[in-house]
């Protein structure tokens, strides 16, 4: 069809006279093997001629469906598509086309209820598209632009999910790009990875073709020629002539080679700072301020805000001091989870928010009834930003799973259990008469021993020290979920700081295994789960799912039997497993129905259990 416009016209025809129930799949096979290119006289524009506004189904599929409805990972397709409408000349379909996908990409009820997967696709399509506008349709329609990019941005930065979050800031800056060209720009901050410069990727022009280069993946293969290939790597020393010819190579001047290394040695010596240099890699900085050596001046250390560096020391030396348990540390508990919660990284230290962090959770677990009561009676107070509420809950989640792990004692450490004399210590032996050491040495040397018994000595058990407290980690959050605040909304805008909560009181009901407390959260938390199931945000839902599966884990079978909710929540979790639009929740219902449904058979039929 290059230089023969009657087979040109031929093509046109056929794929006019496809009938519309195979169209589709015509269409997508020849979009996926011809190459992406904006030659004026491309390929897919000689396949397709003008159909596109003769025959309502390619255009529906052209630009509505192959663009907004369907996901492909073969981006040939999307950029073929681009590329007849640029060629073909319909500039104005292709803005118009633009203006469609731009809408479904802002839409806060897209973003939810379609995969990521779906939305990702909708970005690249919307780069592609955005990247071949023409200057005049991007005048002609700024105003529409920019309020739909406005929306589109508001609603992908208020989702909780990071790859969305990451989605709306590129598009954006790649939109505002194109929308001015002077001034400053729009940039973000974000991690970058692969997904990020394949997207990036799609804001340059589609490229055209070289000439001479094919304009399609699919080539003739010439039968004789593959023949003799394949005979020519079977015979026995085509091996053998090819490291012959690789071996006729010149070999280099040796003259020429030891002037070059005369050359560098000379220039090496002449070189006056060719010193070893000392090894630096394990000096410190040396700090004038001392370490305090007690609590409270650690306490009035941070309470400093004009010496950084006494902070910086006192902030890093507090944590060792805690770990001493003084015995005014119950005292001092409250205060000092206190001034770490209120603490800013003012003089840039590196890993302020990991030490601040350590310190509130080992004051945590040493007072945890002063601490806990501070953190859960203060995280719905209004004077709070979000990132401090999120704080508490990740030190509530990490102190309950330090308390609830057992302390090995020093004394499981000792040496294992002696079985005979042999293994015994040398004053044990010293009082062993020779004659009684002699005939064990020979009962030992003619006794057979096909396996040896317990060497180590049997676990200590321990309290478990989350036991008595567990009730101050977890009721307290669940009291006042529904109540408005000023600065924070759990029900509407701050759905991130709701679905944290939500995983942390998983955290801390696992925490609370084998107590006796342990039902009645179980029950207060599956009631909880159930009144905000129905959640929009996906992160909300598997989050739900989490501490769902938690109950599962903690709870005897017995108390889940005996419970009517928890089959209300067998069949929302089937229903998830149909119909939830995140591939990433429909996983974790699975994951955690089946989880319930052994429990469930182990306790109702043990015999086909086992």
């Amino acid at each position: 069809t290059k230089d023969n416009d009657l087979w040109q016209s031929i093509i046109q025809k056929l794929l006019f006279d496809i009938p519309d129930s195979s169209l589709e799949n015509a269409v997508i096979s020849l979009l996926t093997l011809i190459k992406p290119s904006l030659s004026p006289n491309n390929l897919i524009l000689r396949l397709f001629g003008n159909n596109v506004s003769e025959s309502s189904k390619l255009r529906f599929l052209l630009t509505q469906k192959f663009l907004l409805l369907r996901s492909f990972k073969n981006l040939s397709i999307p950029k073929n598509v681009v590329s007849y409408l640029l060629v073909q000349g319909s500039q104005s379909l292709l803005a118009e086309t633009f203006l469609k996908v731009l809408d479904a990409w802002c839409k806060k009820t897209a973003i939810q209820y379609t995969s990521y997967e779906q939305h990702l696709y909708l970005s690249q399509v919307l780069l592609m598209l955005c990247s071949h506008l023409d200057r005049n349709d991007i005048t002609s329609n700024k105003h529409d632009i920019l309020v739909s990019l406005l929306h589109g941005m508001q609603a992908h930065l208020e989702n909780s999910t990071i790859q969305t979050r990451r989605i709306g800031m590129i598009i954006g800056e790649s939109l505002t790009d194109v929308l001015d060209n002077g001034g400053s720009r729009l940039r973000f901050e974000y991690e970058e990875n692969k997904e990020t410069d394949q997207l990036k990727a799609l804001r340059k022009r589609l490229p055209q073709l070289p000439e001479g280069e094919l304009e399609h993946t699919v080539t003739e293969i010439d039968l004789n020629e593959y023949e003799r290939k394949n005979k020519s790597k079977a015979l026995p020393g085509s091996e053998v002539q090819s490291i012959a010819a690789t071996s006729k190579k010149p070999l280099p001047d040796t003259q020429t080679a030891y002037s070059d290394l005369d050359r560098q040695v000379f220039f090496s010596s002449s070189v006056d700072d060719d010193f070893e240099p000392y090894d630096m890699s394990n000096d410190t900085v040396v700090n004038k301020i001392k370490q305090p050596s007690y609590i409270r001046d650690c306490i009035e250390g941070l309470l400093v805000t004009d010496d950084p560096h006494r902070i910086d020391v006192c902030l890093h030396t507090i944590e060792s001091l805690i770990k001493r348990n003084p015995t005014d540390l119950p005292n001092l508990a409250e205060e000092i989870v206190k001034i770490l919660l209120h603490l800013h990284n003012e003089s840039a230290i590196v890993d302020f928010n990991i030490v601040r962090i350590s310190a509130m959770v080992s004051t945590t677990v040493r007072c945890p009834i002063q601490a806990v009561k501070y953190l859960t009676t203060e995280f719905y107070e209004n004077n709070y930003s979000l990132q401090q509420r999120l704080d508490i809950l990740e030190v509530i989640a990490k102190s309950a799973q330090e308390l609830s792990s057992p302390v090995i004692a020093d004394d499981s450490k000792k040496s294992t259990v002696p079985n005979d004399s042999l293994n015994m210590g040398y004053q044990q032996r010293l009082k062993i008469p020779d004659w009684q050491q002699i005939v064990n040495d020979r009962i030992k040397l003619k006794t057979r021993r096909f396996a040896r018994g317990r060497t180590k000595s049997h676990a200590k058990s321990v309290a478990n020290r989350f036991a008595p407290v567990a009730g101050h980690f977890f009721f307290p959050l669940l009291q006042h979920f529904d109540r408005p605040i000023n600065t924070m909304d759990l029900l509407g805008d701050d759905s991130f700081v709701l679905g944290r909560l939500i995983y942390t009181l998983g955290i801390v009901l696992y925490a609370a295994i084998n107590t006796t407390i342990v039902e009645s959260m179980g029950k207060s938390l599956l009631e909880f789960l159930w009144a905000v199931r129905f959640h929009e945000e996906a992160y909300i839902r598997q989050s739900i799912i989490f501490s769902f599966t938690m109950i599962v884990l903690s709870l005897p079978s017995y108390a889940l039997i005996g419970n009517a909710d928890i089959y209300e929540f067998q069949a929302w979790l089937q229903d998830l497993i149909h119909k939830d639009s995140n591939n990433e929740c429909r996983k974790l219902a699975a994951q955690s129905l089946s989880l319930l449904q052994d429990t469930l058979k182990k306790e109702l039929l043990p015999e086909a259990s086992k």
